[in-house]
């Protein structure tokens, strides 16, 4: 079974939760909670979902089974800082200008990257035994 964790409910329902609140819970509610939700939603799945790209990359005959956590580690930091360039530098500017997104320039939206304990910790259940940190 190739890329479990991808398929994974908690996964899948983090991208749906994250489509739901950009689409619809946004427009009908516009307060706090919708505003981070996707912050959280996405910074939670996007790490994983780049890994297997990576892994995909690197080994496209595996199974994609496990995950190497040193990896992943290095994916999370990589969103991260994705994250706060397109949050809080021109980079949001200049996505906005060529695709048709909002992306609001608030600094607390910093605090959605303490997810990242929640997504290693996902990880580690579908960790790679020698890839331990």
């Amino acid at each position: 079974m190739k890329f479990p964790y991808l398929r994974h409910p908690v996964i899948l329902g983090a991208v749906l939760l994250t489509a739901l609140n950009d689409h619809l819970l946004k427009s009908l509610f516009h307060n706090f909670i919708t505003g981070k939700l996707s912050d959280f939603t996405g910074l939670f799945f996007f790490p994983v979902f780049l890994y297997a790209l990576l892994d995909l990359k690197k080994n496209p005959k595996s199974s994609h089974e496990k995950i190497n956590i040193k990896r992943l580690a290095w994916c999370v930091l990589y969103t991260d800082i994705l994250f706060i360039l397109i949050k809080f530098t021109g980079v949001r500017l200049l996505l906005m200008s060529v695709l048709p997104v909002q992306i609001v320039n608030d600094p607390s939206d910093v605090l959605a990257i303490t997810v990242n304990i929640a997504t290693v910790a996902y990880a580690y259940r579908f960790r790679d035994e020698d890839s331990f940190i």
